[in-house]
């Protein structure tokens, strides 16, 4: 999706049509899911709704930003275990150009 970075419409409507790959080849699986990546969009665009619309939960505070002004790298989990408490850390550990992400389930 990294290729597709640029905030416009055709760009929106490339990164939404893969996530809803993703999404198609995960429907049948119903076991614990963690879906990672840097998929480049922000929070309040049509590829973050639609994996929010799949059933998966953003454990994140969405002021996080992964680079210096923006958030684009995300961990998204679905079917855990009732009561599971989540916690997703910031670590500025040059993991790559963007600070890394860690959860804890």
């Amino acid at each position: 999706m990294s290729a597709y970075g640029l905030e416009n419409d055709l760009y929106q409507k490339t990164r939404k049509e893969q996530v809803l790959e993703i999404i198609g080849i995960l429907k049948d699986y119903k076991g614990i899911q963690l879906l990672v990546g840097d998929f480049n969009f922000q929070p309040d665009t049509s590829p973050f709704q639609e994996i929010i619309k799949a059933g998966f939960i953003d454990p994140t505070n969405k002021n996080i930003k992964t680079i210096k002004k923006r958030r684009l790298d995300y961990i998204f989990l679905k079917n855990l275990f009732p009561n599971s408490n989540t916690k997703l850390v910031l670590k500025d550990k040059n993991f790559s150009d963007h600070a890394g992400l860690i959860i804890e389930i």
